[in-house]
């Protein structure tokens, strides 16, 4: 079995790199390599230095966020990995993250984790996020995401071969939701757990962060799921239906007055009660 754990760094994660790393090198699972495509950070191997018990290996790619993440996962294919475990690099981890993920894949093709959401110092706002809607264990199909998204490539685990069958475009946004829609909508089994997690930030870098909480980020929001749907209908016949509706829905929100501008944050702020999974309250 050949591991590895894969992230991509950038300009402005450097406040979060020391976190992440330390998490890493304190896995209970010592036996994987770091694999991390480097898009623009400069004097990384200072960093590296710091952090001798890792066996970091470092691509060196600066293109588009689609570009890296096809490199990255070339990169895994090419070089016989078996299993391979997703975080990003402003992200930290549980110490069991890496042996409890390698357990579930045992037994599923893609294992998703549990957040604990922090704010961009690391002070903890939501304990055991998805779980408070989901439990340990649950099978995870392509319905229960059809219209919210809990994988992120923060919180996941893959069997390395289930990634040839993904041609990333690059005009998608949310890279995660489609992978993993797409393995689900092929067929490969998945789980969700609670006995790892993921510590997510939510700083002003997200691309949109957990909740939509202004007009411009559901807006941001609706053609996420547009294009979502409409790169899956290109596939798969039962997304069509949802990518005509949210084109519509689309149009109906850029046309909105800004006399209604105050309705849409108050509704939106009383949602904002539940604990949303990504793009849910996005709504028709």
């Amino acid at each position: 079995m050949k591991v590895a754990f894969i992230s991509f760094v950038y300009h402005g994660v450097e406040p979060f790199l020391n976190d992440f790393f330390n998490s890493l090198q304190h896995q209970t699972h010592k036996d994987f390599d770091l694999i991390i495509v480097n898009d623009s950070v400069e004097n990384f191997n200072s960093i590296v230095a710091r952090y001798p018990d890792l066996n970091i290996i470092e691509i060196k790619h600066a293109a588009t966020p689609v570009e890296n993440r096809t490199v990255g996962f070339n990169f895994l294919i090419n070089n016989g990995y078996s299993h391979v475990i997703f975080g990003d690099s402003d992200d930290y981890f549980t110490n069991n993250r890496i042996e409890t993920a390698l357990e579930y894949l045992k037994r599923y093709k893609i294992v998703v984790n549990d957040l604990i959401i922090t704010d961009g110092i690391g002070v903890t706002r939501h304990h055991n996020y998805f779980s408070q809607r989901i439990s340990n264990g649950k099978p995870i199909t392509k319905d229960f995401i059809l219209n919210k998204n809990i994988f992120g490539l923060s919180n996941t685990a893959v069997q390395v071969n289930l990634l040839e069958n993904i041609v990333l475009k690059n005009d998608l946004l949310a890279v995660d939701w489609y992978i993993f829609t797409k393995l689900l909508a092929l067929g490969f089994n998945a789980c969700f757990t609670n006995e790892m997690a993921t510590y997510y930030r939510q700083h002003s870098n997200n691309f949109i962060g957990i909740h939509c909480d202004s007009k411009e980020k559901i807006i941001r929001g609706a053609y996420v799921k547009y294009q979502h749907y409409k790169h899956l209908a290109e596939e798969f016949e039962d997304f069509e239906k949802m990518y005509n509706e949210y084109k519509q829905l689309i149009i109906q929100l850029e046309q909105l007055p800004e006399s209604q501008n105050a309705y849409i944050l108050k509704q939106l702020n009383f949602e904002q009660n539940k604990n949303y999974f990504w793009w849910e309250n996005i709504e028709l």
